[in-house]
């Protein structure tokens, strides 16, 4: 049997994660359900002490690290602007 060690926590997040009112927050909540994945699996001795750590360092990485949000911030405001461009020129005709 694969996780079970924290009741499968990560997929009560996962099922949540919609009401989230706040894009960001929803990221965070994502990401973090995917680390609490990896832990349940750790703890339960499915995987290895190397993989649960590789999936910790990546999550501190993306969402402590110097600079982070800032740049994560910059990616979503391109995002939703090319999502509104497509969405605008669909609109006249442009499939482009």
């Amino acid at each position: 049997m694969s996780g079970g060690s924290m009741d499968y926590l990560f997929g009560r997040i996962e099922d949540q994660i919609h009401v989230i009112p706040d894009r960001e927050i929803r990221m965070l909540a994502k990401d973090f359900a995917k680390l609490m994945y990896e832990c349940e699996w750790y703890t339960s001795c499915d995987t290895s002490e190397e993989q649960w750590l590789e999936a910790l360092n990546k999550f501190k990485n993306k969402w402590f690290g110097k600079g982070k949000r800032e740049a994560r911030l910059e990616r979503m405001i391109n995002e939703e602007i090319n999502d509104l461009k497509t969405e605008l020129l669909k609109m006249i005709g442009n499939t482009k």
